[in-house]
């Protein structure tokens, strides 16, 4: 689910327009449970995202306060040949 959306009100809004939504990996429920069930598993995908983000936001301003240089390199022209390599 968490592919399709991490938010639940997305997922509420395809379920409010009949969207017809399937999971390979979940069962079909259908009528009031399934869309319990659906919304329920929106919001542990949303919370999740939510948990991602705060930990690599954390993670960046720790590398940051150690002084680490964060990105790729971007100082440097690196040469491409014909071929794009």
């Amino acid at each position: 689910m968490d592919r399709l959306t991490r938010s639940a009100a997305f997922l509420s809004k395809l379920l409010e327009a009949n969207v017809d939504v399937r999971f390979a990996d979940l069962p079909q429920i259908e009528g009031p449970t399934g869309r319990f069930m659906q919304q329920q598993m929106a919001s542990v995908a949303e919370l999740e995202a939510g948990l991602i983000s705060d930990r690599t936001k954390k993670a960046l301003a720790a590398a940051k306060a150690r002084d680490k240089e964060l990105g790729g390199i971007r100082h440097r022209v690196i040469g491409v040949d014909n071929n794009g390599k």
